[in-house]
């Protein structure tokens, strides 16, 4: 009940700091990367999924693509909703910052020895900073997205540092690395992570190690081969 408790209070104060998306509408500045308009919300998946031209009987993307898969879910979802774009754009942002702050302080406050509140507000400045406000302001979702996809890969491999990983932890890293992909630096960033957990746990053989690196690559590969064969086979450079 006290768990509850928590995440209720961060879903209190996450919706009374971004109310104003709603009461006050967005920002729009010239880089506003999320629609505006109802009738609009597939473009946020269309026109990545459209920018491809013919190429002698062969299909070129436009544009870069790694977060395919992040717009196609979120316009689906925006699109057949009776949501409007600002009212989802809302939830959307409170759920994320909610859950990410929640999950920080449930997983620190066993092993930190100040209090719990204070515990809570360093949860809470994780994802309220000068950072993430300047990708808030310009509606920057996609990187919003990665970078929780991120803490929460920190947070599991934290608590899982002196530990043999499962096989369904296995697949829960690899999915959560694809899913990193969103934003390309956050993917770094993640598989650096992922090579110092690794092999910084002492109860991993070598051979282990190895395999559940490669384990993470080949399991994002397949999740986003899909656009990502487009490079690798030279129909389009980076």
């Amino acid at each position: 009940m006290k768990k509850f408790y928590t995440y209720l209070l961060c879903l209190v104060i996450y919706s009374i700091l971004f109310f104003q998306v709603v009461y006050y509408g967005i920002w729009y500045f010239w880089d506003w990367s999320f629609p505006i308009f109802k009738e609009d919300i597939w473009n946020f998946f269309a026109i990545t999924e459209s920018s491809w031209f013919s190429l002698t009987d062969m299909w070129q993307p436009l544009s870069y693509v790694s977060d395919y898969i992040f717009r196609f879910i979120i316009a689906s979802i925006a699109y057949y909703s009776w949501l409007q774009p600002e009212f989802f754009l809302y939830l959307f942002i409170v759920f994320l910052f909610s859950s990410g702050s929640y999950f920080l302080f449930n997983t620190f406050k066993k092993d930190n020895t100040k209090s719990d509140i204070i515990t809570f507000l360093l949860s809470l400045v994780i994802f309220i900073n000068p950072l993430i406000f300047y990708k808030l302001l310009w509606g920057h979702i996609n990187y919003l997205f990665s970078y929780f996809i991120f803490i929460i890969i920190v947070l599991l491999l934290y608590k899982k540092k002196d530990s043999l990983y499962s096989f369904r932890e296995y697949s829960l890293f690899a999915i959560l690395f694809a899913l990193c992909w969103t934003q390309i630096q956050f993917f770094i960033f993640a598989y650096i992570l992922f090579i110092v957990f690794t092999f910084s746990n002492s109860k991993i053989k070598v051979s282990q190690k190895i395999f559940f690196l490669l384990f993470l690559w080949i399991t994002a590969y397949l999740i986003h081969s899909f656009w990502l064969n487009n490079f690798l086979f030279k129909v389009i450079s980076f």
